[in-house]
């Protein structure tokens, strides 16, 4: 590879921020079905650890399936996304946990 192939490459790899974005949004799902509802009784900081828990394994799985796709993604940028990925990842979860706990402690109509 001749350094203008090299450079061209450099150029086309994603942002971590845009990679990171990419493995949150693909494992959202799987770690907000893993959490459950029973979380809703947990304090907000117990609910973080937990989520976090459950996240990490599932951001990583993801991480690796994006290292696949670029190959030139070197380790430390690797672990920057799946850091950055799994805030998000939580970030996510919790506001939607927020939002069901909001919306279950409103009283209902009559």
């Amino acid at each position: 590879m001749g350094l203008k192939e090299f450079f061209a490459a450099l150029c086309n790899v994603p942002s971590v921020a845009e990679l990171a974005r990419q493995v949150a949004q693909c494992s959202y799902g799987a770690v907000r079905e893993s959490v459950g509802a029973h979380v809703l009784a947990y304090t907000r900081a117990e609910a973080r650890g937990y989520v976090r828990a459950k996240a990490g394994s599932v951001v990583r799985a993801e991480a690796r399936l994006l290292a696949g796709r670029h190959p030139s993604l070197s380790s430390t940028r690797l672990d920057s996304v799946i850091n950055l990925a799994s805030d998000r990842v939580v970030q996510s979860v919790l506001a939607d946990l927020n939002r069901e706990r909001a919306r279950r402690s409103l009283p209902r109509a009559a």
